[in-house]
């Protein structure tokens, strides 16, 4: 599997406390079957002004040796930087996005149409948090973007899921590990692969690869 979403960077936004505890979420990765894994500290500088690229840098060579880490940011709608292509996944044209809360659903795709038209692919973090209502689902990949969804939510969602599934509507399915989260991935890849191999190999790693590698997920080069 690979991972695109991870809090793993000890001292920056809400992720581990130290170095320590750093390596244990990573360690606790790759006993989930985890072979790759983008770190994704939240790009919120009013909330986590201690997340700069460098800092970012210097903390994932801290944690080299375990699997490889690659460098990341969960970008927030609020406050998108100008320079977006500093701040995407894995150096690729693929870039991590959340919203808040009290953001209507409905003004979501005007979001994500002006990142696409800023050259970005757009892929919405813990998209089950902002709707599971399937129109929606699908008016945000309307407009442009992949949709992330939570190990842990996947594990606790119930018979919508294989509405989700039959449609095709989740693209990657990442931890979004926090300490005191369980990451949850070889749970619900079971869930998944029970319902179709191809597909839990997709969305735990194909699709995931095709971020790294800077690649449209249907294969082709962007």
């Amino acid at each position: 599997m690979i991972d695109i979403h991870a809090h793993i960077l000890n001292n920056l936004d809400d992720g581990p406390e130290n170095l320590k505890e750093a390596r244990r979420l990573v360690s606790l990765l790759h006993s989930e079957g985890v072979e790759m894994v983008i770190a994704t500290p939240h790009l919120i500088p009013e909330r986590y002004p201690e997340v700069t690229k460098s800092t970012v840098r210097r903390r994932i060579r801290e944690l080299e040796g375990i699997i490889p880490i690659y460098e990341g940011y969960e970008l927030h709608a609020n406050y998108l930087p100008e320079d977006l292509d500093e701040y995407t996944l894995a150096g690729s044209n693929y870039i991590l996005i959340e919203f808040s809360p009290f953001t209507p659903s409905s003004s979501i795709p005007l979001i994500l149409r002006s990142i696409k038209n800023r050259g970005f692919i757009p892929i919405i973090a813990h998209t089950e948090r902002y709707s599971l209502e399937i129109g929606t689902l699908k008016r945000f990949k309307k407009s442009g973007a992949l949709l992330q969804f939570n190990a842990e939510s996947i594990i606790n969602m119930g018979t919508i899921l294989y509405k989700l599934i039959k449609l095709e509507i989740i693209d990657f399915i990442a931890s979004d590990i926090h300490p005191g989260r369980k990451a949850g991935l070889r749970d619900a890849y079971t869930i998944v692969k029970d319902y179709s191999e191809e597909l839990a190999n997709r969305l735990f790693y194909l699709n995931p690869y095709s971020v790294i590698k800077n690649q449209k997920i249907d294969g082709g080069i962007l």
